[in-house]
C-alpha cells in the first residue's frame, strides 16, 4: 500500500467517524425532544387524571347529599305513617266503641219500646 492509499482509508475513516458522530448527535436530539414530549405527554396524563378524580368527587358528593336528603324524607314519610296509623287504630277502637255503646243503647230502647207494647 502506497502512502496517497493510506492517506484515502485515513481520510474515508475520518469521514466515517464523523458521520458517525454526526448521527450520534442528532439520536441524542431526537432522544431529548421524545424525551421532552413524553414529559409533556405526562404531565397532561396526570393533570387530566386529577381533573376526572375532581369531577368524580363532586358527582359523589352531590349524590350522597342528595341520597342523605331522600333517606331523610323516607324517615319522615314511615314516621308520618306510624303516627297516621297508631291515630287511624285509635280512632277506629273510639268507633268500635261508640258502635257497641250504641248498639247497647239500641237494644235498651227496643225492650222498653217492647215493654211499653206488650203493656207492661
Amino acid at each position: 500500500m502506497n502512502q496517497e492509499q493510506i492517506e484515502n482509508n485515513i481520510a474515508f475513516i475520518v469521514e466515517q467517524q464523523a458521520k458517525f458522530f454526526a448521527d450520534i448527535e442528532e439520536l441524542k436530539a431526537l432522544g431529548q425532544r421524545t424525551d421532552a414530549r413524553l414529559s409533556r405527554a405526562i404531565r397532561l396524563g396526570i393533570a387530566e387524571a386529577r381533573q376526572e378524580r375532581e369531577k368524580r368527587r363532586e358527582v359523589d358528593e352531590k349524590l350522597t347529599a342528595k341520597l342523605d336528603i331522600l333517606i331523610d324524607a323516607q324517615i319522615r314519610y314511615e314516621e308520618h305513617s306510624q303516627t297516621r296509623h297508631a291515630q287511624a287504630e285509635a280512632e277506629t277502637a273510639l268507633l268500635k266503641q261508640a258502635l257497641a255503646e250504641m248498639a247497647r243503647a239500641i237494644s235498651a230502647t227496643n225492650q222498653r219500646v217492647d215493654a211499653l207494647a206488650n203493656g207492661r
